[in-house]
């Protein structure tokens, strides 16, 4: 498995919340992380905290 740069977290989700994220994530082929990553930006963009911090913030990797 390659090695790419982030965080790691440790999330507690329901057992049928669970379920639901391994069905999809299963269908679509991707990731349980990258399902969960594609939900926090979409949920972040939907309530304009994405875009607030982006404005704020051009380049946030270059600081770190």
């Amino acid at each position: 498995m390659e090695k790419r740069p982030g965080k790691i977290r440790t999330v507690r989700f329901p057992e049928g919340l669970d379920r639901m994220i391994e069905y999809t994530r299963g269908n679509l082929g991707i990731t349980r992380s990258r399902l969960i990553q594609t939900a926090v930006l979409s949920y972040l963009e939907k309530i304009s905290v994405l875009s607030k911090f982006a404005k704020k913030n051009p380049n946030p990797s270059a600081s770190e």
